[in-house]
């Protein structure tokens, strides 16, 4: 408020505290010595004063609705969330009949918010009538913990006030683990950052899934720090859409993964992987010029997606990285077989059109794959049986056997459970591939490519296996 307003209340005040005259003077001398004694005003400019902090405020808000009866105008403001501290401290302060009139009060209002409201003042209000106690509470329970995400997310739009209401990441189970998450992370407040910290060691995969989609909502160095950082274990899947984001990333208890967004850069990049290993790493559209130089001595590097790194031409950054789960849509056609012969922990490789020369002698023979996707690929089926660990292969669905060998090749794959290719190639498949582990055969194409007796005489080559389609949604 102005200066000469303060002034004002405080000449006001000083006939019923005489002492206070005779011993620091008038209003305006007393109003001096509140500024640079008291420790309770500050003056932010020459003709202002505000309270130093916002508890004072409230508590003296509280006091004075108190005594002056005006109870009613603090439940008029319930559904403001600069008011529920004044609320609060109104109940604690307040004798029963005064607590239980602002408790009924909020009642009487019928608002979420206002219900939440009563029943965190439940803790202040240490003599309340039980059936008053016990309809608050019957109140809240419709609320708290929320049924669905959609009333998890409603329940987060009320405030930080829900917090101090949902359970603890220590205490919450199955499905209200997650959906108290989802609710502290829709109040969009500073505040829910300690609370979500208190889920970083929750075993519910779910629950770390949206602690990482956090991320987005905050964004920020104490959420980095607080949540992401000491998640256990460390979190997959961090979205990065700037270099400043990339440097509010600290320690972590392990290795994290990272999707890179295409407005990070090059340097920013290679600085921080120069300091940290991560787990996994997702560039998308990344404007990384011709080399990956910046990937040696990532150690710990498992999982590594590249879609559309149109500049990059020498592929050496990518050699003898530990990688086991690999998606590469290049976007150049640079030779992709020395490549593949440096990697002997593959274990998933999916191939998107997009790539240089690459066969199957290429892997590595330390290399054990369990899945290969090839869409939109063609490719020769030569030395594929020698990758004897393939239990999964989708071949392109552009893919069409050259020759009886192909057969062959598949035959060769014993431990095959799930195999995906166009209809087109179903006859030959059943009249020449032997699969007996096949489990699921998929196709590239809609149940009106299929001839009845084409489906029949399937069924009978591989009468173990499923049959069935691949997603309309999966890019080819």
């Amino acid at each position: 408020m102005g200066r000469d307003r303060a002034a004002s209340l405080l000449a006001d005040a000083l006939p019923a505290v005489p002492a206070a005259g005779r011993a620091l003077g008038d209003a305006p001398a007393v109003l001096t010595y509140f500024l640079e004694r008291s420790g309770l005003l500050r003056a932010p400019t020459e003709d202002t004063v505000e309270f130093v902090h916002r508890t004072f405020q409230d508590f003296l808000g509280a006091r004075a609705a108190l005594d002056e009866g005006g109870l009613g105008e603090l439940t008029r403001h319930a559904d403001d969330d600069q008011w529920e501290d004044v609320i609060r401290m109104a109940v604690a302060q307040g004798r029963p009949l005064e607590r239980a009139a602002v408790i009924g009060s909020l009642l009487l209002r019928d608002s979420d918010r206002a219900v939440l409201l009563a029943f965190a003042s439940l803790e202040y209000a240490a003599e309340l009538e039980p059936e008053l106690r016990e309809d608050v509470r019957r109140a809240a329970r419709r609320l708290i913990p929320p049924k669905d995400v959609e009333a998890a997310r409603a329940l987060g739009r009320i405030g930080p006030l829900i917090l101090d209401l949902l359970p603890r990441g220590e205490n919450a189970r199955g499905k209200d683990a997650l959906l108290s998450v989802i609710a502290a992370e829709a109040t969009g407040s500073e505040e829910a950052v300690g609370y979500l910290a208190g889920y970083c060691r929750h075993p519910d995969g779910q629950v770390q899934e949206a602690l990482v989609r956090g991320w987005r909502r905050f964004g920020s160095r104490r959420y980095a720090a607080e949540v992401l950082a000491r998640m256990v274990p460390p979190p997959r899947g961090v979205v990065i859409e700037s270099d400043e984001e990339l440097a509010a990333l600290t320690g972590f208890t392990a290795p994290p993964d990272l999707r890179v967004g295409h407005k990070v850069t090059r340097d920013a990049l290679a600085r921080f992987l120069g300091r940290r290993q991560v787990s996994g790493l997702t560039f998308r559209s990344f404007p990384g010029k011709d080399h990956a130089g910046f990937l040696h001595g990532q150690d710990s590097l498992r999982r590594l997606t590249i879609n559309n790194w149109a500049e990059l031409r020498d592929l050496r950054g990518l050699h003898g990285l530990p990688v086991e789960e690999v998606v590469l849509h290049l976007g150049n056609r640079e030779p992709l077989g020395p490549v593949l012969a440096s990697w002997p922990r593959l274990r998933s490789l999916t191939l998107h059109e997009g790539h240089g020369p690459w066969s199957f002698h290429d892997f590595s023979p330390e290399a054990r794959p369990e899945e290969l996707e090839l869409p939109g690929a063609d490719p020769d089926l030569a030395g594929l049986g020698r990758l004897r660990s393939l239990r999964r292969l989708w071949l392109g669905y552009a893919w069409r056997p050259g020759a009886d060998s192909a057969w062959t090749e598949l035959s060769a794959l014993e431990e095959l459970r799930e195999l995906a290719v166009h209809t087109e190639a179903m006859a030959g498949l059943a009249a020449s591939a032997r699969l007996p582990s096949l489990r699921s055969l998929l196709v590239y194409d809609d149940d009106e490519a299929w001839d009845p007796a084409l489906r029949a005489r399937v069924a009978r080559s591989f009468p173990r296996a499923e049959l069935g389609l691949v997603p309309q949604t999966y890019d080819i």
